[in-house]
């Protein structure tokens, strides 16, 4: 562990993702507290496999990641997925205070798609604060239990990402049945996503207001829902079987192997073969 201090921050760095090479699936990078100035920007391109999970303690400040603009403050948490391009700064006139992870491994990655905040960034008064004490208080004074602590964290913080996006998504009874009825065919075939045409079908709806109003409720369109179930079980399977990768593409209904590791790469930044590697 390294213990840095610069302008406004206290670091506690684990430098070297020792800990995936030998097959963990989970590596803290850094913790920290920042004091934040008006100077404070960061801007990353996109990596493979790093997350950032922060928790604004007072001021306000910026995010943008995924072609969105965001404003977390006081009280709010807010998710950088490393895959996509992003940038955050400070205030100047009310600069942050905030607690943060920077996390990576197929674990994080596993996470974000099960529980399902993909496409999320900013979850508003969101009091998180005490995970994100004990987590960098265990780095600070107890290091060889800091990731262990870490990885508990984070899975409570994503249990809790993923809760507040069910809560704000309409509930079932304020959807139109149709929509309810697109939902539970795409749940029941999940190794075949029906076309468009079909799915208007059981809606009763236009295309258009189909891909609406799905969006709206379960926030991804039909097909991005569908492919996003199917590599989340493609993951699952990567990880806990012997399959081939030819064997998995077949069973989840992908036309080849080369189609199903494209998707599987543009999806989680990893070919199948290196995400079982890591996995295991």
């Amino acid at each position: 562990m390294s213990f840095i201090v610069m302008k406004g921050e206290t670091i506690y760095s684990f430098p070297g993702a020792s800990d995936l090479s030998r097959g963990a699936p989970f590596h803290l990078q850094m913790t920290g507290i920042s004091r934040c100035d008006g100077s404070y920007r960061i801007a990353r391109r996109p990596s493979e496999s790093f997350f950032v999970f922060e928790h604004v303690m007072e001021g306000h400040g910026f995010l943008e990641i995924g072609g969105g603009h965001f404003e977390p403050c006081a009280g709010d948490v807010y998710f950088i997925d490393g895959r996509l391009a992003h940038s955050y700064w400070s205030s100047s006139d009310d600069p942050w205070t905030k607690i943060w992870f920077n996390v990576e491994g197929p674990l994080v990655a596993s996470l974000i798609d099960l529980y399902g905040f993909a496409g999320s960034y900013l979850f508003k008064n969101c009091p998180l604060e005490h995970i994100f004490r004990l987590g960098f208080e265990t780095a600070r004074d107890n290091p060889s239990r800091a990731q262990e602590q870490a990885a508990l964290c984070v899975h409570e913080i994503a249990q809790e990402l993923a809760r507040r996006v069910k809560s704000e998504q309409p509930s079932r009874s304020s959807l139109p049945e149709g929509i309810v009825n697109v939902k539970a065919k795409l749940d029941r075939e999940l190794f075949r996503t029906p076309p468009l045409k079909e799915l208007c079908r059981i809606s009763g709806l236009s295309a258009s207001q189909t891909l609406r109003l799905f969006k709206a409720a379960y926030g991804a369109t039909p097909i991005q829902y569908s492919l996003d179930r199917r590599i989340a079980s493609a993951k699952l399977m990567l990880s806990g079987s012997a399959k081939s990768v030819k064997e998995i593409a077949r069973d989840l209904g992908f036309a080849d192997e080369y189609y199903f590791s494209n998707m599987f790469k543009a999806r989680s930044g990893s070919s199948p073969s290196a995400y079982r590697k890591l996995s295991r």
